[in-house]
């Protein structure tokens, strides 16, 4: 019995019924929980929970549901059931694009990619280089391919094979080429079981373009001898009679061929396939971004060649992997120490030895050694605590105190680019502006890293200014007129503007305006109204201005307010105050308002053919309006009379004296600022 697409050998009747089911499962639409015909094809029995790359070649039957000449992002990952399961999946993709491997969480432009055909299928199928990258995980899973194209995602649901995954310190391990296979890059292996029934484990050479033991490099690794081609590494049950086929052809037959131990790699065309021991007693000792590591040495049938180092550090909390053990270091057979460095401080760093031997077997991992580099940054201690404005911005002047270690002194310096240090002896204050406090810490031999606090501090009050017209008409024939009010800052920045008014000296004020970044707007007055106004600013620290002084404008009432004699007539046009006004030629004429306290203004047009008042105040005259300019000018204002005390109205008269040649009068309102 073969598997799909008749590519190698298989157990027999368990998969046949698999693919029976799955050749039944109609095609399903793209979207959010859809299923495609077709999936894995060829793919391992076996993988380990570590970070080892394995093949998977999978295909896409015609009318399999997807979308047809249409590229799509592969997800490769393995499943605890056959539909996506959230949490519990887990899995990476190697991008040969990006030259970067997706974990299976990220984002679906972070993956590769394949096209359908114009079947929708994927005729002539595609290889995916995965791996499972939990060493915390083993057991049962299901090796899932999803796609997505524009929007929604689809999977293999009409074939999800199981796959066993292996910690391979207890029940798994690998095997590689010892010497040449004589096959060119880029090759199928398989690992079967002695009698090539079961396939244990497929994968492709060396020449797959794979980061295969993830330590950043791309086709790197070369597990035969130096230089080799064709080179490839398969996970496989530990002491498992075995045998290799590369490209269908028999390399290795089983004859009995058993893999070796858990955590093993075996070099199974060599002439010697034991691998060394493990290294004992590692231990390590933190120094100043240092790690010294020592060890035991390991023993083997012929003889130790070296020792590899690997390193990790702790993965994310929450994170769907375990670290990967990165490669560091390379060393000869007779060395049992390293020291690594340009390590960062206060982090814990995890190692591992393995002993290699000159066939290429590779012995299990040693005990894991942490170690965290000793000499850290000192405490510090900042007064606030936080930021006590907006934005990130101290209000208060911040201090920093600093403790250093035992037999430590600490330094500190405000340059951008640090030159000279001061000897810390106080508690350092923040200066005003936006600033960088770099510190470290000594005991004249080590120094710590240096650690940076940033700082924006703005403790000073920006200034705003406000302006009114003291009477609205100059600027609008109604009842509005413009405020205008601005601010600076010679710290964080203005932020915003707040402006109230209200409409008497004494009172509650309204706010008008808050949190505007606007400098001015249009105000509407009631006729006769006094209107006061204030502003402040805040800057973005969050400090804030006192209000400014108080303006004033006054809103005349219309012309009708006011008491006429006979001989007066109504003249309307835009230009007037609030579209109206009333003159007269007649001399003798007048026109009177109620006055108390204040300053009373007349508000009438002047123009060389106009005339003069006369002003009289409780029956007296006090003085003389000239109406008189060389231009015709609407909604002028003259002041006619002040009084500062007293609370009984009294009238003001104003008469037309009747000029020879400027008889003419008008009278467009009156206003009383008070």
């Amino acid at each position: 019995m073969t598997r799909r697409g008749a590519r190698f050998r298989m157990a027999p009747l368990a998969l046949l019924a698999v693919l029976v089911i799955g050749a039944l499962v109609p095609a399903v639409a793209l979207g959010a929980a859809s299923s495609f015909t077709g999936g894995p094809d060829q793919w391992p029995l076996y993988v380990l929970n570590d970070h080892t790359p394995i093949a998977v070649h999978f295909v896409a039957d015609p009318g399999s549901g997807l979308a047809t000449g249409t590229t799509y992002y592969v997800k490769v990952r393995y499943t605890v059931g056959t539909a996506p399961s959230g949490s519990s999946n887990r899995g990476f993709t190697w991008n040969q694009s990006s030259g970067l491997w997706a974990q299976e969480r990220d984002a679906w432009t972070s993956f590769p990619t394949v096209t359908t055909d114009a079947s929708g299928g994927i005729s002539s199928g595609a290889w995916a280089f995965v791996k499972f990258g939990d060493d915390t995980l083993a057991g049962q899973y299901h090796i899932m391919v999803s796609l997505s194209a524009t929007s929604g995602a689809t999977f293999n649901g009409s074939f999800v094979p199981t796959v066993t995954v292996l910690d391979p310190r207890i029940d798994g391990g690998w095997v590689h080429n010892g010497v040449a296979t004589g096959k060119s890059a880029a090759t199928r292996a398989i690992v079967t079981d002695e009698a090539s029934t079961v396939v244990y484990s497929v994968n492709k050479t060396e020449g797959q373009l794979v980061d295969d033991d993830s330590n950043g490099v791309v086709d790197d690794e070369d597990w035969g001898p130096v230089g080799n081609t064709g080179d490839f590494c398969m996970s496989v049950p530990a002491l498992s009679a075995i045998g290799i086929n590369l490209n269908k052809t028999t390399w290795t037959p089983g004859n009995g061929f058993v893999s070796g131990p858990a955590d093993v790699n075996l070099a199974i065309s060599a002439a010697d396939t034991m691998a060394p021991t493990a290294p004992g007693l590692v231990g390590g000792v933190g120094g100043d971004m240092t790690a010294a590591l020592t060890w035991t040495s390991a023993l083997d049938n012929t003889a130790v060649s070296g020792y590899y180092v690997y390193r990790w550090t702790a993965a994310p909390f929450g994170a769907a992997y375990s670290p990967v053990h990165s490669r560091i270091a390379t060393l000869g057979a007779g060395e049992t120490s390293y020291e690594d460095s340009g390590l960062t401080n206060g982090v814990a760093y995890m190692y591992e030895i393995r002993a290699f031997d000159a066939s290429t077997n590779v012995g299990p991992r040693s005990a894991t050694a942490t170690v965290t580099p000793a000499v850290m940054v000192p405490d510090t201690l900042v007064t606030p605590a936080t930021p006590d404005g907006n934005d990130g911005w101290y209000i208060t002047a911040p201090t920093v105190e600093m403790s250093p270690g035992s037999g430590r002194t600490c330094y500190y310096s405000f340059e951008t680019v640090p030159s000279t240090w001061t000897t810390y002896t106080a508690p350092i204050p923040i200066p005003s502006g936006q600033s960088k406090l770099s510190y470290y810490e000594s005991d004249g031999v080590l120094s710590s890293d240096i650690g940076t606090l940033t700082f924006k501090v703005d403790t000073t009050a920006p200034r705003a200014t406000l302006a009114s017209p003291a009477l609205s008409v100059p600027w609008y024939v109604g009842r509005s007129f413009k405020v205008a009010w601005n601010g600076s800052d010679a710290g964080s920045g203005v932020d915003a503007y707040e402006v109230r008014y209200r409409t008497s000296t004494v009172g509650a004020w309204v706010t008008w305006r808050s949190g505007t970044t606007a400098k001015s707007a249009v105000f509407t007055g009631a006729a006769g109204s006094n209107n006061y106004f204030q502003a402040r600013v805040y800057d973005i620290a969050g400090n804030v201005s006192p209000w400014t002084a108080v303006a004033c404008t006054v809103v005349p009432y219309d012309q009708n307010k006011a008491w006429y004699s006979s001989g007066w007539s109504t003249a309307y046009g835009p230009g007037f105050y609030l579209g109206s006004s009333r003159y007269t030629t007649k001399k003798g004429a007048a026109v009177s308002m109620s006055f108390t306290r204040g300053t009373l203004y007349l508000v009438a047009r002047s123009g060389p053919k106009m005339g003069k008042y006369a002003v009289y105040y409780r029956g007296a005259r006090i003085g003389t309006v000239n109406l008189y300019s060389a231009t015709s000018k609407l909604r002028q204002t003259f002041k006619l009379v002040s009084k500062t005390t007293g609370t009984t109205a009294y009238p003001v008269k104003l008469v037309n004296l009747g000029i020879a040649g400027r008889t003419r009068v008008e009278f467009d309102g009156f206003a009383i600022k008070r």
